[in-house]
């Protein structure tokens, strides 16, 4: 009722002062004032409703999440909530492969564990298919491996070797190429709750023909003899294992010039003198090559190429290289 009567009296100030208005010229700036306060008048009455229609209602606030101020069961010193659960996603297998060696000295049985890296991705589940932010992941998968060898004769230099590869966690595969027996190659697999084990048994049948090696050969006396020509000396440390055989020999000699500042270039082609000489000797221990009948004072470089032929050689080729020198 108060407001009520504060408004007419408000609006009755505002006809009194037009009414002074209408003596004078509306042209005169005083004029103006009494219909600015005939607006102001009329903006008490209520709020000012835009031209272009009604006005929209606002929209109503947010209510708080939880886990945030102004949560009915907020608390501050309540921990953050937890993050999404992550979700593994498989990617493969990182081979894992060793190389075990056997000699006459070694136990025929062996004991290993052998570890398997597992490699993919976790990234948090949000649910309904939608995933966060993934990260590289690890697992590994250990099993133990037990190789047993069956009785087979090995040289003193002699040396196996077997390659074992964990393809997956309950598969393991075994190269024998680095064998020197053809074995047959027996797999048993135990996989218990609390016992994961390969068990490989070889058994040896025929023995493979040999590889030659560098070390079967050495370079001894190289020089001029009393006959006045160049000979080369080697000598077999392998001819008893390999008696019922042959070898074939090739020496390759390269004369290696003194070079001197501003020597022609044809004095230096003419410097290089070569030795080629291929013989082929029953097995025995030492091995005697002539190399050249007109020595030829000089360092030499020479390379010695070899292959054996007979029932326990492959008829590969090792080779060997030094130097000699001729005074």
């Amino acid at each position: 009722m108060k407001n009520r009567v504060t408004f007419f009296a408000a609006v009755l100030l505002v006809f009194s002062a037009a009414a002074r208005a209408a003596e004078v010229n509306f042209d005169n700036p005083k004029a103006n004032g009494a219909l600015d306060l005939m607006q102001e008048a009329a903006d008490l009455k209520g709020p000012h409703q835009p031209s272009n229609g009604p006005q929209q209602a606002p929209k109503p606030p947010k209510p708080p999440q939880p886990g945030h101020p102004g949560h009915p069961g907020w608390n501050p010193n309540m921990p953050p909530p937890p993050p999404p659960p992550t979700q593994y996603n498989f990617g493969g297998y990182r081979d894992s492969c060793r190389t075990f060696t056997f000699t006459a000295q070694s136990p025929l049985t062996l004991n290993e564990e052998m570890i398997l890296e597992e490699y993919g991705q976790e990234c948090q589940n949000f649910g309904q298919g939608f995933t966060g932010p993934c990260r590289p992941a690890s697992r590994y998968h250990r099993r133990k491996v037990t190789v047993e060898v069956g009785r087979r004769q090995l040289e003193s230099w002699e040396t196996e070797r077997l390659e074992l590869c964990m393809k997956g966690p309950k598969r393991i595969d075994a190269n024998i190429d680095g064998m020197l027996y053809d074995y047959a190659v027996a797999v048993r697999n135990d996989d218990g709750i609390f016992k994961r084990s390969t068990v490989f048994t070889l058994t040896p049948g025929a023995k493979k023909p040999a590889r030659p090696d560098s070390k079967e050969l050495a370079i001894g006396f190289t020089g001029v003899t009393a006959a006045g020509d160049v000979r080369m000396v080697l000598a077999d440390s392998r001819a008893e294992y390999f008696r019922d055989g042959t070898i074939t020999i090739t020496a390759d000699c390269l004369r290696l010039p003194e070079i001197t500042q501003n020597m022609p270039v044809e004095d230096l082609l003419d410097g290089f003198t070569k030795y080629n000489v291929t013989q082929t000797f029953a097995v025995a221990g030492t091995y005697e090559l002539k190399l050249s009948d007109t020595p030829k004072p000089g360092k030499y470089m020479v390379t010695v190429k070899f292959s054996r032929s007979g029932p326990l050689s492959s008829g590969a080729e090792a080779t060997i290289i030094g130097s000699f020198e001729i005074r």
